[in-house]
């Protein structure tokens, strides 16, 4: 039977439909995975160990059904110089891990996976000892979330080796648990560890509780929820134990000692959001300069590209072997230097990446350049600002053989150009889009960051620095706490600018051409 028809109604129940359906189609362009952490830990100093437990709820927002899910196994890269990392340094002339003792090496054990309540087999890849992957008894729908628990044991190696490592008591504990590899619109993403080419993460929210002995000095991602961040003075066997909290967030890392000291200063950014500046240090020259630094590295990147949003910004003086410094979520730690600029580009440097790689979390394995090519950019303009006249300064190089090669006349503003021309004169350079395993450890450096670097200077000298800002500003606006690749960098600043800019996208970062300008009027 036919009944009147609203027209009316009818015509505008379709519209909302439309535009729920376009909205939906909209957003469903761009989806990316979340996995929520849960995590109890306690440091076994006695053993060099970690034993813990993990509880992960994993979300499937893809439209894609998952059959199972891919685990990095980290720690595991520091069992045999045969794993990846290990044929790294080799290829390098690195033989510590070649012919380092047992006790020395590192390992992840005692994984025990269940899902829903359920226990699941891991199964380790054939060729990386350090990628895993879960079978799921039922597939995981689009839409749907899981929880994964398992146990965990770790053995710390030697700190000299790369990021993860203890030497004496001091502990930088870093890529140490059980982690989900990232699936995204190509598909998973295992990766073995490597020492060059470094993450690629998915966000979430952290629970992690520590316990450790209370000699120890204590710095971590997150807000502290509970317990003592200082080492006692007495340091007379007893335990302690701190919680941590942090959203949206695509890792956790910690660092103690028992000989930390601990500085903190209160600041505050024009959008009125207020965050402390904090440094654990062993109390050498110059550390109490540090907090400062980080002050001023902060209010820069956040007046340059976007808002710092967390509660605070931390570096560590630690026993770092894997460069001057290396990045996570609101910590860094770096090794100590004698030179107060060179200290203060170090952390600029590292502060910086909680802008690219923290949260504009790039693949950096297949992309580096988006993280520290960019982020090169940005120290580099950083220094211009506070020591405009300032030297470069070469760990290990005589003083007088600088001065001989007049390396001393330049700038630190000018080291990326001036390095990366040395090697294009020599027809020795390489396009920056790289995936990070095809580069030399030396173009890794002088490419990834120093080309990247001088690339982005030309863009901000054609564009004019003021359009330049706003484009990037719009940059991360868009793709903040998300995982942009090239063509969403590209897409945000074609799109600011209104210029379609090949001679910077396809041309300066897609190949060998080196610059060639001239003056027209």
């Amino acid at each position: 039977m036919l009944k009147n028809i609203n027209y009316k109604g009818l015509l505008l129940l379709t519209v909302l439909y439309l535009l729920i359906n376009i909205s939906a189609y909209a957003q469903s362009a761009y989806w990316q995975q979340r996995a929520d952490h849960v995590i109890e830990v306690k440091l076994d100093t006695a053993r060099k160990m970690l034993i813990g437990n993990i509880g992960i709820l994993y979300h499937n927002n893809s439209p894609d059904k998952l059959d199972r899910i891919y685990f990095h196994l980290w720690p595991n890269a520091y069992s045999s110089h045969e794993t990846a990392f290990g044929k790294q340094l080799n290829r390098q002339g690195n033989a510590d891990l070649y012919f380092a003792q047992e006790m020395q090496r590192g390992f992840i054990d005692s994984l025990d996976f269940s899902v829903n309540g359920k226990a699941v087999k891991h199964i380790i890849d054939k060729e990386h000892l350090d990628i895993c992957f879960i079978e799921l008894t039922e597939p995981l729908m689009p839409g749907q979330k899981l929880q994964i628990l398992s146990s965990f044991r770790v053995k710390i190696p030697d700190c000299r080796f790369s990021r993860l490592g203890q030497c004496g008591d001091s502990y930088q504990i870093t890529q140490w648990y059980p982690k989900p590899a990232v699936y995204d619109q190509n598909g998973w993403n295992p990766m073995p560890y490597l020492h060059f080419g470094e993450y690629y993460n998915n966000f979430g929210f952290y629970n992690v509780k520590i316990t450790l002995p209370e000699g120890f000095g204590i710095g971590a991602t997150g807000r502290r929820i509970s317990g003592n961040h200082l080492r006692s003075k007495t340091g007379d066997g007893q335990w302690k134990t701190l919680v941590f909290e942090q959203d949206s967030i695509t890792d956790f890392a910690w660092f103690c000692d028992t000989a930390f000291d601990f500085l903190s200063e209160d600041d505050q950014l024009s959008n009125r959001h207020a965050y402390k500046a904090e440094v654990f240090h062993r109390n050498r020259p110059g550390w109490d300069k540090a907090p400062g630094m980080i002050k001023d590295a902060v209010q820069a990147y956040s007046q340059w590209v976007g808002p710092y949003p967390f509660a605070h910004a931390t570096v560590v003086d630690g026993a770092i072997t894997a460069g001057a410094g290396m990045e996570y979520p609101m910590i860094t730690v770096i090794a100590h230097s004698e030179n107060p600029a060179s200290m203060d580009q170090v952390i600029a440097h590292e502060v910086g990446h909680n802008w690219f790689q923290m949260m504009l979390a790039s693949n950096e394995r297949r992309y580096p350049y988006l993280d520290e090519g960019l982020n090169s950019f940005y120290d580099s303009r950083y220094m211009r600002m506070k020591y405009p006249d300032a030297g470069i300064s070469i760990g290990g190089l005589p003083n007088w053989l600088t001065k001989s090669l007049q390396l001393d006349k330049i700038s630190m503003y000018n080291q990326y150009n001036f390095f990366y021309n040395v090697f294009a004169k020599l027809n020795q350079d390489v396009p920056s889009n790289l995936p990070a395993e095809r580069y030399s450890e030396i173009n890794g450096g002088l490419i990834v960051y120093g080309k990247t670097a001088m690339a982005l200077r030309n863009l901000q000298g054609w564009l004019g620095e003021d359009a330049f800002d706003r484009a990037m500003q719009q940059y991360f606006r868009e793709w903040r706490f998300k995982h942009p690749g090239p063509d969403d960098f590209k897409n945000s600043i074609t799109q600011s600018t209104g210029q379609s800019l090949e001679w910077f996208f396809d041309d300066l970062l897609q190949t060998r051409k080196k610059t060639d300008y001239a003056i027209r009027r």
